[in-house]
């Protein structure tokens, strides 16, 4: 009789596919968030300050019935790039600005069609999903390599041990 493959043995442990599912999703969020929070630092540390004209305000329904604002506005760089860009707002920025008028948007000079009105930056946002990301992904790298090691003293057992009457 042939001994079944250390996979076979694996695949049947709960814990080592449970921690295997979280430590993806963990993963996951992790690198969400963490992409988030180099997006963030970017802006914070390499941004640029320019004056931007407002050429429109529209307002979108959200997936929850709620509304999401929209300012839809244009500047120009120190290098004589004409940008084009949009930001979702909260609704008092947004009926505060008119039209035509200014408002303050916060653009990468090395890549200036990504711009963004500093108010509606998030800084909890990725904070939250690495955070997440870390705890889920922690929880299941514990059960995975318990799952893991299970599977592996299992697996030596059926290979190398000895049958003994109980």
């Amino acid at each position: 009789m042939t001994s079944p493959s250390f996979f076979r043995v694996a695949f049947k442990q709960f814990w080592l596919l449970f921690g295997a599912i979280w430590f993806l999703v963990g993963g996951v969020f992790a690198l969400v968030g963490t992409g988030l929070l180099w997006n963030e630092w970017r802006y914070r540390n390499e941004g640029a300050d320019a004056e931007a004209t407002v050429v429109e305000k529209y307002t979108r329904r959200g997936d929850k019935g709620g509304t999401k604002y929209y300012l839809a506005y244009e500047f120009t760089t120190p290098d004589g790039y004409n940008i084009s860009a949009s930001d979702q707002v909260d609704s008092d920025t947004w009926r505060t600005v008119r039209e035509g008028g200014k408002v303050r948007v916060r653009y990468l000079p090395a890549t200036p069609e990504k711009s963004r009105i500093p108010e509606s930056s998030d800084f909890y946002l990725p904070v939250i999903f690495g955070g997440v990301g870390v705890v889920f992904g922690g929880i299941g790298a514990v059960l995975f390599f318990k799952g893991l090691n299970r599977a592996r003293t299992i697996s030596r057992l059926i290979r190398d041990g000895i049958r003994a009457e109980g």
